[in-house]
């Protein structure tokens, strides 16, 4: 019985840590099929019926979810807007902060590169 809780909190814990570094749902099936498969060995290895293991797999499959999802709430509802991983605050304007860019693209602040002109056309 203390291998099913041990798994149960590593699975949540994994589901806080994924939801931490907003992981994009399309790559949480890997960890949750991992998941799903490690807990059948776990429920196997138990000597679990089939309902209570399939409930043991579904549980642990729903805390790293629920997980998931209050780490993403974290970072993404935090005051800092650096916490997440982009840094780069909601606008209009998708990519690179539009505020400090212009519309070509390069910094304000950077100092524009010189072009070197050639006085007459041919050598």
């Amino acid at each position: 019985m203390n291998a099913v809780l041990m798994f149960a909190a590593i699975s949540a814990i994994g589901g806080l840590v994924l939801g931490f570094y907003c992981v994009p749902w399309r790559v949480i099936v890997i960890p949750n099929l991992i998941i799903a498969i490690v807990s059948a060995i776990v429920s196997l290895d138990q000597n679990f019926s089939f309902l209570a293991g399939f409930a043991f797999v579904f549980g642990c499959l729903s805390l790293n979810q629920i997980a998931y999802v209050i780490g993403a709430a974290i970072i993404v509802f935090s005051e800092d807007p650096k916490a997440s991983l982009t840094g780069d605050q909601a606008d209009d304007y998708p990519g690179e902060s539009y505020q400090s860019h212009n519309a070509k693209g390069l910094c304000k602040d950077a100092p524009l590169a010189r072009r070197a002109d050639h006085k007459s056309g041919y050598h």
